[in-house]
């Protein structure tokens, strides 16, 4: 082996390991994510909530699972918004919605995003999260939240997300959930729920 092979074969595995510990570090991140969620979908009370870095957090901890891979999500939630409420029942509610437009929003159009906004009105917060994704007919909106339907079968969900999702903003947090949709457009998903 020449000198200068070695030393290509030594930056290599300098690149490599550089690689490999960034990899391992943002592992370790989301590991403490997933910790702090799943504590926070155990506890059953109402605590004090930084919307915009929830958010993110939730976004950080589904990142890895997304089916399609050039889908952006953008967190639009003011950094000030600051609410109490149930941590756990919102990160499912927006953990559910985000994993349905990546799988069901995007089959036809791969590339595309998810935004999320929050915006607190007096002691009620409304949250909106929309996708410009493939969209649906108006006889699947009709049906969304209805237990065990699913408008794409082929894609082997239960259809029981967005049932969850509705059945939590109803008896868990009081709320409202709309959902409107135009096929070729996209699909948004509004909710409004009494906060302290």
């Amino acid at each position: 082996m020449t000198k200068q092979l070695f030393q290509e074969h030594i930056q290599r595995s300098n690149s490599m390991i550089d690689i490999t510990m960034t990899n391992l570090y943002r592992i370790v991140d989301l590991i403490s994510l997933f910790k702090k969620l799943a504590v926070d979908q155990e506890l059953d009370e109402v605590v004090p909530i930084d919307v915009k870095k929830f958010v993110d957090d939730i976004i950080d901890t589904l990142k890895p699972g997304f089916k399609h891979k050039m889908l952006k999500v953008v967190n639009e939630v003011d950094g000030q918004l600051k609410i109490n409420s149930y941590p756990g029942a919102i990160a499912q509610i927006i953990g559910n919605i985000i994993k349905n437009s990546d799988r069901h929003g995007f089959e036809s159009k791969p590339v595309g995003e998810i935004r999320i906004r929050a915006d607190k009105f007096g002691h009620r917060l409304h949250l909106t999260l929309s996708d410009n994704g493939q969209g649906m007919p108006e006889e699947a909106v009709e049906k969304i939240f209805d237990p065990f339907y699913s408008y794409h079968r082929e894609t082997q969900g239960t259809g029981l997300g967005m049932n969850i999702v509705h059945t939590i903003v109803l008896q868990k947090l009081l709320g409202e959930i709309h959902c409107a949709s135009i096929e070729g457009q996209g699909t948004r998903i509004d909710i409004d729920f009494p906060v302290k």
